[in-house]
């Protein structure tokens, strides 16, 4: 075995980052259903990862009983708050990793730990 084939490629960015990006989304639809829901608005017909998906109240009101509990203003704030950090946490900790890496931080013993923690990951 020479050099050349023992010396792995890393992984693009993009492909990290949409990895990130999905367990992100997950994350906040599932934040999303045990904090927000049936506090901030109610729906009849709820399911766990796509009651992050609008709109959250269905019509006609008087058939489902759905209802905003919050201004729907407030509702809809609080959701695009959830979006925006679902997109940039995952920019963001790649960012980090990026500039931990050069500066030395995580290394130790020649190997970065987040290195380490995405070999295993992926």
């Amino acid at each position: 075995m020479n050099a050349q084939t023992s010396i792995r490629k890393p992984i693009p960015w993009f492909v990290v980052y949409i990895a990130l990006l999905l367990s992100s989304f997950l994350t906040s639809a599932l934040l999303w259903h045990l904090l927000i829901e049936d506090v901030l608005y109610y729906c009849s017909d709820s399911a766990p990862v796509l009651d992050f998906l609008p709109p959250f109240v269905h019509e006609p009101l008087a058939m489902t009983g759905d209802r905003f509990i919050a201004s729907p203003i407030i509702v809809y704030v609080v959701w695009g708050v959830f979006v925006i950090s679902s997109f940039l946490l995952p920019a963001i900790a790649i960012r980090s990793k990026k500039c931990w890496l050069q500066t030395g931080v995580l290394a130790a013993g020649g190997i970065s730990l987040l290195t380490f923690i995405g070999e295993i990951i992926f």
